[in-house]
Parts: C-alpha cells; sequence; structure tokens
C-alpha cells in the first residue's frame, strides 16, 4: 500500500541503532513508497541517523530526562495511526514494549526472547519472532522486516554492512586523516555505563601496556584513543601512561565530531560497545576484546574482523534482558580480567599482517 507507515521504536544502544540500519535499507528499497519514521530518545541516536536516505522523518524526544512530557508525547504519536511498528532488537525491555503499546500501531512487531520475555512485557507486541540465540543483532533485525513480507537478501546484506552517512565536511576530515603516512590505530577502551555495561571492558592497565609495544613495535604508528565525555579521565589516564604524546592523540566530542576521525584509522580495536560498530558502519577493520557478551550477536558486520578473547568454560555469559550485567560464575569476570595482554597484541599483530597494513 502507497500510504502505509512505519515507525521504528528506540532502544538507548547506539550499537544497537546501528545494527538495524541495514533493515531500513532493505524496507525502503522494497517499499520506496511507505513512510519510515524513527524515533529516537537520544542525541546520540539522533546524530547516527542524520543524513540517512532511508529515514523519511526522525523523531527526537528525551524521555530519559523527562517521562511525564514523553508519555504526553508518545500518546501524541497515536494520531498518526501507524500500521506498523518495529521494536529494535534487542528491546527486552518493559519501559520499549509499553512505549509501542501506547503508539498503537495496528501491527507491532517485536522478538519473543529466550530470557525474561514476559517481564519484559513484549508480549504487548502483537507479531512477534523467535530470538534464535545464535544469529547476529543484523539478522535478528531482518526478521522484523520480513515480518512485513520485505524480502532481503542476506549476502548483499553483508556485502553492504552498515550505514552511516559522512557530510562533505566530514569526508573532508576523513580524507586528511587518511593522507597521513603512518599505521594508524584506533582504540576504544570504554564502553557504556548503563546497566553496568562498564564490565564489559578490558582493564585500563591492560590497554596502557598493548598501546606501548604497538608504538614500539610499529615505527612509523600513531594511536587515536576514542570515547564520549564521560570517559575523558580513562582516555587521559592511558594517555598518561602510554607517555609517547607525540604519536597519541585523544579524540572528544559528540558521535558526527567522531566518526570523521574514526573514518581516517587503518584498524580499529575496543571493547563490546557502539564505537566498534560505528567502526564497522565506516568500512574500518575492527578488532573486537570480548569477555561476557556473545561475538555471534555483536562482532563487527561487514567488515574484516578479529575476536579477541579468553574464552573461559563459563563465557559468554550474558543475554539480552531487562536485568543488568553480573557475573553468574563468581569470577569477577575473569574472561576480562585474566586475558592477556600477549593475547591481545599477537592477533592484532595477526590482523594487521592479514590485511597488508604493515607501512
Amino acid at each position: 500500500m502507497a500510504d502505509t507507515k512505519v515507525i521504528v521504536l528506540p532502544t538507548i544502544g547506539i550499537g544497537d541503532l546501528l545494527m538495524f540500519t541495514p533493515s531500513l535499507r532493505c524496507i525502503k528499497r522494497i517499499y520506496e513508497e511507505w513512510e519510515v519514521d524513527v524515533f529516537v530518545m537520544i542525541d546520540a541516536a539522533r546524530e547516527v541517523l542524520m543524513n540517512n536516505p532511508h529515514v523519511d522523518r526522525l523523531i527526537y524526544y528525551p524521555l530519559l530526562q523527562d517521562k511525564i512530557g514523553g508519555l504526553k508525547f508518545v500518546m501524541s504519536l497515536r494520531r498518526k495511526k501507524y500500521d506498523y511498528s518495529l521494536s529494535i532488537f534487542p528491546s527486552n525491555k518493559k519501559e520499549y514494549n509499553l512505549v509501542s503499546f501506547l503508539i498503537g500501531a495496528r501491527y507491532r512487531l517485536g522478538h519473543r526472547y529466550l530470557v525474561k520475555d514476559f517481564q519484559g512485557l513484549n508480549f504487548l507486541n502483537n507479531r512477534r519472532v523467535r530470538q534464535s540465540g545464535l544469529e547476529h543483532g543484523v539478522f535478528e533485525n531482518l526478521k522484523l522486516a520480513e515480518l512485513m513480507g520485505a524480502v532481503c537478501d542476506r549476502d548483499e546484506i553483508l556485502r553492504e554492512g552498515l550505514d552511516y552517512f559522512l557530510t562533505p565536511s566530514e569526508r573532508a576530515i576523513m580524507h586528511e586523516i587518511k593522507g597521513k603516512s603512518s599505521l594508524k590505530l584506533g582504540v576504544h577502551p570504554g564502553s557504556s555505563s548503563r546497566k553496568t555495561n562498564v564490565r564489559k571492558r578490558w582493564p585500563r592497565e591492560k590497554y596502557v601496556e598493548l598501546i606501548r609495544r604497538f608504538l614500539s613495535s610499529f615505527g612509523n604508528s600513531e594511536v587515536y584513543i576514542f570515547g564520549g565525555l564521560e570517559e575523558r579521565p580513562l582516555k587521559q589516564y592511558i594517555f598518561e601512561k602510554v607517555a609517547v604524546p607525540d604519536r597519541t592523540h585523544i579524540v572528544d566530542g559528540s558521535i558526527r565530531e567522531i566518526a570523521p576521525v574514526v573514518a581516517g584509522m587503518d584498524l580499529f580495536l575496543g571493547n563490546d560497545s557502539a564505537l566498534i560498530h560505528l567502526a564497522a558502519a565506516l568500512k574500518i577493520p575492527t578488532a573486537v576484546i570480548y569477555g561476557p557478551s556473545n561475538p555471534a550477536w555483536t562482532y563487527p558486520f561487514g567488515v574484516p574482523y578479529r575476536i579477541i578473547r579468553l574464552g573461559l568454560e563459563c563465557s559468554p555469559c550474558y543475554h539480552y534482558s531487562p536485568k543488568s550485567l553480573h557475573c553468574p560464575s563468581g569470577r569477577d569476570f575473569a574472561c576480562l580480567r585474566e586475558l592477556p595482554v600477549d593475547l591481545a597484541f599477537s592477533s592484532i599483530v595477526e590482523f594487521i599482517d592479514e590485511l597488508g597494513l604493515r607501512k
């Protein structure tokens, strides 16, 4: 139907939003005449979708800061009379599903989760697909598009990867950095602090040692340390401890400000967090340090990648549920604490050689 209206509903996770972009692309290619709105509730999410040609209208309201006003705003969206609402995977949280229910689309699409599905009020969605527990988040999201009848070519989705659209001025910054002759490694030592996700971080002292070894082993190289403004103390600590100021750089700013710098990297390294997905969307080969989370669900999609993990028998243990991240084995996240720098560094060197990046 030419007048079909779709609204995509938010999660807080920037990485989760980026992993939905292939579904947006697929939906708009097949149903060009459909109106596709995306509702976001944090500035970073809005920045991720700026200039995305597959979004007809980007709707922003800071629900986290204004829940009373947010309720009124959500109720106002009912007047749009959407045909479909899509709850981005993973949305296993009652607040997300209440938003979907209150907007009142005719068909409310979501998942049936493996863990705490009822507690997350996922039954409020009236068209659901089952979380497989085996597939990447991109493919879990594609199942929502397929519920609407979209036929998405998975090989094409993998080949084109995630989407992030730089402006001409941002591309100029990218080209300026790429023009430098050095081997440029981007590092994100942080992660979201939401739901105790700081526990996904490899210890900062190990990042210090790895960066020192990288700079020592690759003479014509530089390291760019990325993260949000709230991660400034972490970045400053690593910068000072590495103590090679002429070849180490701190990158601060919003998503739009840091993305052109990420796009200028030869290689990116980080914990399982949003910026590894941003790097993938910008087509940068990416290595990820994993502990409790499952690399099969969140590996860098559509680019060459390297998984770095200790592989303890209790890992991965994290599930998509309303519950905060914790260590059920009682080993205080040994999967990260005990992951040696030698293992991480050798993996990075092998990756560099595979990619032919030595300069």
